[in-house]
């Protein structure tokens, strides 16, 4: 009768769930990064409708909307369930600027971007500049993507902050 291996030894099998565990976390680390990269570029996608929205209300209207905020001038754009718009009451949603963008797009589920110092949700946007007439005619909106040195939509400016990209984009 012949005597030989039956099954597999101890260090072939550790072997082999040491291969499986290395290539399922290269695999984990890269599933991370794409979800980051979709979650930017559902950022900068927002951000070009809210465009698109001022640009049709300016069509309609003859200036972008204003806010009712005289705290910062700044307000959220979006729907933050009650919560607070990049961490301070000085950045609140606004029913006036909400109902000008609502007439062209729904608005978008807040968004929270982590920083080193503090938690970004969501964008923001103000009126820049007044007409003689008190229509608004100029426009400035932020929001942050997660991670340095990133592209921005079309037509803003990108800078680091926080270990992040602070978007601006101004229209006139």
């Amino acid at each position: 009768m012949k005597k030989g291996p039956h099954g597999f030894t101890l260090i072939e099998l550790l072997v082999v769930i040491a291969i499986i565990a290395l290539l399922s976390s290269v695999i984990l680390a890269s599933l991370n990064g794409a979800r980051g990269k979709a979650r930017n570029a559902k950022r900068n996608e927002d951000m070009h409708q809210y465009q698109l929205a001022l640009t049709l209300y300016y069509d309609k209207h003859g200036g972008y909307p204003k806010e009712s905020s005289a705290l910062t001038g700044w307000v959220c754009l979006g729907d933050y369930g009650g919560t607070q718009c990049w961490g301070s009451p000085l950045y609140d949603p606004d029913p006036l600027v909400d109902s000008a963008f609502r007439e062209f797009i729904g608005l978008p589920a807040g968004d929270t971007v982590k920083g080193t110092s503090n938690s970004y949700k969501g964008y923001v946007y103000r009126c820049k500049t007044y007409a003689g007439s008190g229509a608004c005619s100029a426009y400035e909106m932020k929001w942050y993507l997660e991670g340095p040195g990133l592209t921005c939509a079309i037509g803003a400016a990108a800078s680091p902050s926080e270990g992040n990209t602070l978007c601006t984009s101004s229209g006139s």
